[in-house]
């Protein structure tokens, strides 16, 4: 079992790629579930939660802006941190830091 457990732990790719394919998955199911359902349950939610298309693309648009803004805070962070580390402290330090 440690063999394959170090072996996934060195693929740095597979958690995200992992991830990315979860997401795309979860966001077609809940497009044809939200393409399924809403046609049947409309007259049982609120008018205020039905918008329009513009104001859906203003939302996403909004949500988007956040999330890179967030990433990008996040991933300078991470970089300021890992160049203080591995200056301060011995070469390998960056390589245990990213296997966590």
């Amino acid at each position: 079992m440690k063999p394959n457990f170090f072996f996934f732990k060195k693929k740095i790719w597979l958690i995200p790629a992992l991830l990315s394919l979860s997401a795309i998955l979860l966001s077609i199911a809940s497009f044809y579930l939200d393409l399924l359902l809403v046609g049947k349950i409309i007259d049982y939610i609120p008018p205020i939660l039905l918008v329009n298309v513009e104001l859906g693309k203003d939302i996403l648009g909004i949500l988007a802006a956040a999330i890179l803004t967030m990433t990008t805070f996040t991933f300078s962070t991470v970089l300021v941190v890992l160049t203080t580390y591995s200056a301060q402290f011995s070469p390998r330090t960056p390589e245990i830091f990213s296997l966590g």
